[in-house]
């Protein structure tokens, strides 16, 4: 099926996931990619991001094919690169698609997210749609799921909304007095205060933290569309996982459905499935509010980056065609 909507790479040194994500998106219709590759550390970096430059340059001379590529000098990180990358993909365009390079999606990844977008375009709660099972596959594999959680691996968004989404992951909020022993809230919120703090290089956990706090939702598909190859040296996402990230990626269904409401208990029980197996919030987690302060502090004198808002706004977004 083809797909009117751009893509959007974040990428750093794995030029042949770069070069894979482009031939399954080619194949799966889109024809508008936007390419942000992070500084490199090292000159095997360097190498390894001019092979990337080298592939798109021979792809930019297909006629119906458009490239934009936004190569940092800078090595941002994971939070501050892809926040940027984001921002700046949709400084540009109105939806779209957000892979990373350990990713590997199925054709039909592109199908469930072209018609999410126009499906729920107009609902307010509906934020992200995620191509990623974390779950097995739903019983009735008519219908997708909901969740509370942003699921980033392979997913899509509208630019308007993440405008709210973006704001709110840089700016540090309260947990209310009524809340401050509730083990899931201050496992979020703990989480997002020290992404924000620059004490770990995250942007999924802020992100998470407002999601869940705003009451806005993910929609899941009936089965798992996107798989994650990214257990490298690189690896970001998946370094140290127990619980079995990783579902077989299975064809999507010809009959499958949107919901076209927001269920809070369907997306309760898939929610309570990765709380308890996934993130794994246990009891002590209700007093993280007590005790999260201290491991900070000693944490903060091995490695802290600075605020991840301070770092967002000394980055400027580029103009014009690069």
């Amino acid at each position: 099926m083809a797909t009117n909507y751009p893509a959007l790479i974040v990428t750093f040194a794995r030029e042949e996931g770069l070069q894979r994500l482009i031939s399954i998106g080619i194949k799966s219709g889109i024809r508008r990619f936007y390419i942000a590759i992070d500084g490199p550390r090292t000159e095997e970096h360097r190498i390894s991001q001019g092979k990337m430059h080298d592939h798109l340059a021979k792809l930019n001379k297909v006629s119906d094919l458009e490239f934009f590529v936004w190569q940092r000098t800078e090595n941002l990180g994971a939070a501050a690169g892809v926040l940027t990358a984001v921002n700046w993909f949709f400084s540009r365009e109105n939806a779209g698609i957000i892979l990373e390079d350990d990713l590997v999606p199925s054709s039909d990844f592109f199908t469930f997210a072209a018609k999410a977008l126009d499906f729920y375009e107009n609902n307010p709660d509906v934020w992200v749609i995620s191509g990623s099972r974390m779950l097995p596959s739903a019983s009735d594999r008519t219908y997708s799921d909901w969740s509370r959680y942003p699921m980033i691996w392979g997913w899509a968004t509208w630019g308007e909304k993440w405008q709210s989404m973006s704001s709110l992951v840089t700016t540090p909020d309260q947990l209310s007095v009524r809340n401050f022993f509730n083990a899931r809230l201050n496992f979020w919120h703990t989480g997002a205060r020290r992404a924000q703090a620059g004490l770990v290089d995250a942007w999924d956990m802020p992100l998470a933290n407002a999601q869940f706090k705003n009451m806005k939702y993910t929609v899941i598909p009936p089965v798992n569309l996107v798989t994650n190859i990214g257990y490298d040296m690189e690896a970001t996402h998946t370094s140290g996982a127990d619980y079995p990230l990783n579902h077989p990626v299975e064809i999507l269904p010809d009959n499958f459905r949107l919901l076209q409401n927001v269920s809070f208990e369907n997306a309760h029980l898939y929610d309570r499935v990765l709380e308890d197996q996934l993130f794994q919030i246990k009891f002590h987690h209700a007093f993280l509010g007590i005790y999260g302060p201290f491991l900070d502090l000693l944490k903060s004198r091995k490695q802290c980056r600075g605020s991840l808002s301070k770092r967002m706004r000394q980055i400027t977004l580029p103009n014009g065609n690069l």
